[in-house]
């Protein structure tokens, strides 16, 4: 049973990974689960190398304690008769390169005086960071000014700075006299 399982979770579509997966998540202790994944990718790599004599496609299957839980909790949504729930792919982007887009647009805007805000981007949390306008900018504009003043490997993706540009400014512009 454990080798057909490990070979669905190499060839099987990401639905079936899913299931059996969650099955093996829910029938195994984590540890215990590491280890059989372990001999199935090494079983898996040992085949493809002698096939192919190519160790570039070599696959290994890990599995932490979050995507544990995650699948168990899977195979409960999968006991009550629903669907797989959708995944969103989430990934951490380096707080030196989101710090270089918060520090171009401190530079670059005007303070919102007396409004802060917790902000999270990317699963880093800024709190009581405050609002800036960007006074008739837009965020293409914004962006373009960004990529000229970071080199590539110091500033972060266009979508991630439109992100952040929209969580720490507001568009309106302040006029001078007049309570905002």
């Amino acid at each position: 049973m454990l080798a057909n399982a490990g070979k669905l979770i190499f060839f099987g579509m990401r639905s079936v990974r899913v299931i059996v997966k969650s099955l093996l998540a829910t029938s195994f202790r984590r540890f215990a689960l590491k280890d059989i994944l372990k001999i199935e990718s090494e079983k898996y790599n040992q085949d493809v190398c002698e096939d192919h004599v190519s160790s570039m496609v070599q696959k290994k299957a890990v599995i932490g304690s979050e995507q544990c839980s995650s699948l168990r909790k899977v195979f409960g949504v999968l006991q009550n008769g629903h669907d797989i729930p959708k995944h969103t792919y989430t990934h951490r982007i380096d707080a030196t390169k989101l710090g270089t887009a918060v520090l171009f647009i401190q530079q670059s805007l005007c303070l919102k005086a007396g409004m802060v805000r917790d902000v999270s981007i990317a699963g880093h949390t800024f709190r009581d960071m405050p609002v800036y306008e960007r006074g008739g900018k837009s965020i293409e504009s914004l962006l373009e000014a960004y990529r000229v003043a970071f080199v590539e490997d110091e500033r972060v993706g266009e979508h991630t700075f439109a992100e952040i540009t929209r969580l720490l400014t507001k568009r309106v512009e302040s006029k001078c006299g007049l309570s905002t």
